[in-house]
């Protein structure tokens, strides 16, 4: 193979990579708006659907608040303190409250809304 084959080769290799970043940077964030509608189904429908949407909203905010007990900030220091037990239900049912308390913050990222429902809803006392 050729020096010019093996450089386009790799040019095409790399190009991939890269496009793929690219467009993940270009990608919408995931929106308080969807996360609450799943939520919600999960408390609106008794069906598999809503048993799914259930675990599917639960998963989410679990693995968002696992991130910030991982980076350290949650506890008293940080002024959130989540409840022991029934946490994931917990969570969901704080977060659907709070949007509809703020629902002109409902355009934002899912993360951020999520925070802000953590912040008011489990203030350390």
């Amino acid at each position: 193979m050729s020096r010019i084959h093996a450089l386009i080769i790799a040019s095409f290799a790399l190009a991939i990579p890269l496009g793929a970043v690219d467009a993940m940077a270009q990608t919408p964030a995931y929106k308080t708006t969807e996360l609450l509608a799943i939520c919600m189904e999960a408390d609106n429908d008794s069906r598999e659907v809503g048993e799914a949407a259930r675990i599917e909203c639960e998963q989410y905010v679990i693995g968002f608040s696992d991130g910030l007990r991982t980076a350290s900030a949650l506890g008293a220091e940080k002024g959130i303190c989540l409840p022991e037990q029934n946490l994931a239900a917990e969570l969901r049912w704080a977060f659907t409250k709070w949007v509809h308390e703020n629902f002109s913050e409902r355009h934002q990222p899912a993360a951020s809304g999520l925070h802000k429902a953590m912040v008011a809803k489990f203030p350390c006392k």
